[in-house]
């Protein structure tokens, strides 16, 4: 199944980032996202407090972009619940919002230079995926 091509591209990456599908009815932003668990290392939340729902999706899509964000879309999902929420819309402000994507972009790259982790500039990632093919 699709789960192994998001285990895969994670671990390729020292299993830092975001992964996930294409939603049919969103093509703006990753909806059904995938993590491993230093996801949860690096930030001990899946999504933080302060984003409660209704921009959850926003923040996690964008605090690994450019680099850590690797949307599959190829792999293609529909979610058929389309229209109404399930839920109570808890929003945050675009700019509380923008605080927290610039706070958790410093919070992976101070856990990636506290764990020793070097960011691979794209010659090194093309170099590395090449090999192991």
């Amino acid at each position: 199944g699709w789960s192994s091509v998001f285990v895969d591209v994670l671990s390729r990456n020292n299993d830092v980032g975001v992964t996930g599908p294409l939603e049919e009815h969103n093509k703006r932003i990753l909806t059904q996202t995938f993590v491993s668990r230093r996801h949860m290392d690096i930030f001990g939340y899946y999504f933080p407090p302060l984003v409660r729902n209704w921009s959850c999706d926003d923040w996690l899509h964008n605090v690994y972009m450019p680099s850590y964000n690797f949307w599959r879309k190829e792999i293609l999902v529909k979610n058929t619940s389309v229209g109404s929420t399930k839920y109570d819309i808890k929003s945050v402000s675009s700019k509380k919002l923008e605080r927290e994507i610039k706070s958790g972009r410093k919070t992976i790259k101070n856990w990636m230079k506290a764990k020793g982790f070097v960011k691979l500039n794209l010659l090194e990632r093309i170099t590395r995926r090449f090999s192991e093919e």
